[in-house]
């Protein structure tokens, strides 16, 4: 399933929506105002939370948490040596992940033992940034977009 997200233009937080390939509106994010590192809701369009997104603050490498319920399911944290590139591990319910982006970080690829779950596209020449999303079949499509979020604010936080 291929979806497009979209970070918000004027807003004063951290702020995406996410659409599904015939342009509807299908997930929003929203992030919290003035606190202690990045803390985002992730909600379908009935506003139920699906996905809280927290940063781990004083912590040598990026480090995200992700609850779903108010229970721990995953963990995303930045690799600190890689050169000319990011990626990033995912300890999750789901299993455990790598995530390695291109020379530019414009492109990421998700995998569990080397079998490919995701394939995500920035954008290029756009005002905020903008992600296409690949998902293949038998994965939370939900979990997946919420882990690009987390991306996109370690590699392209402005």
């Amino acid at each position: 399933m291929k979806y497009l997200i979209n970070q918000k233009i004027f807003s004063f937080s951290d702020s995406f929506n996410i659409y599904d390939i015939d342009g509807y509106e299908v997930y929003s994010v929203v992030g919290q105002v003035l606190s202690i590192g990045h803390k985002l809701s992730f909600r379908d369009m009935d506003n139920n939370e699906l996905f809280y997104i927290k940063q781990r603050v004083m912590k040598l490498k990026p480090t995200y948490e992700i609850y779903k319920d108010d229970n721990l399911c995953c963990t995303i944290s930045k690799r600190l040596f890689t050169f000319f590139h990011c990626a990033f591990d995912i300890n999750s319910n789901y299993g455990d992940m790598t995530v390695k982006g291109n020379v530019l970080d414009h492109d990421y690829t998700f995998k569990i033992n080397e079998k490919e779950l995701a394939n995500v596209s920035k954008k290029w020449l756009s005002i905020k940034d903008k992600y296409v999303v690949d998902i293949s079949d038998n994965i939370d499509n939900a979990f997946i977009l919420a882990a690009v979020i987390v991306l996109d604010l370690c590699c392209h936080d402005n």
